[in-house]
């Protein structure tokens, strides 16, 4: 079976009150925002199913990471490393934990965003770290 993301606009399709699709677009974005806010100052989040179970642990992460540039380095036939000076050389990013989690067969699930949410997301924490700095992300 090949594994398929499923955005927001997809899942709206599945709601059973078509007059209600629209609010159910903005309660899913609100949510989203209001956990990406709780992210960006540094704590994690831990969402549960309400029946004891834990799905595990979301926090950004900061990492320092040596990255070779390409298109530079082919230019001046030598490695030409990324400093991410904007950074202080950390490489930051989202991050699902799954030690944490109790359900069954959690190694055959996968957390990735959909194309449009990975450039948000990288802008928005591209912005964030512009305005403050990379100090209340966790290291690893």
């Amino acid at each position: 079976m090949k594994n398929r993301k499923i955005s927001i606009r997809e899942s709206e399709k599945t709601f059973p009150i078509r007059g209600m699709r629209e609010l159910y677009h903005e309660i899913n974005q609100n949510f989203n925002k209001r956990i990406f806010a709780l992210l960006l100052e540094g704590q994690s989040f831990k969402p549960s199913t309400g029946r004891g179970q834990s799905l595990g642990e979301f926090q950004i992460i900061k990492f320092k990471k040596k990255t070779v540039d390409p298109v530079n380095s082919k230019k001046f036939r030598r490695s030409i490393v990324y400093l991410n000076h904007h950074s202080d050389g950390f490489v930051v990013h989202l991050k699902w934990i799954k030690t944490k989690a109790n359900f069954f067969n959690r190694i055959l699930w996968n957390f990735s965003l959909v194309r449009s949410n990975k450039r948000l997301n990288d802008v928005s924490i591209k912005n964030y770290i512009f305005k403050n700095g990379v100090s209340n992300f966790i290291e690893r």
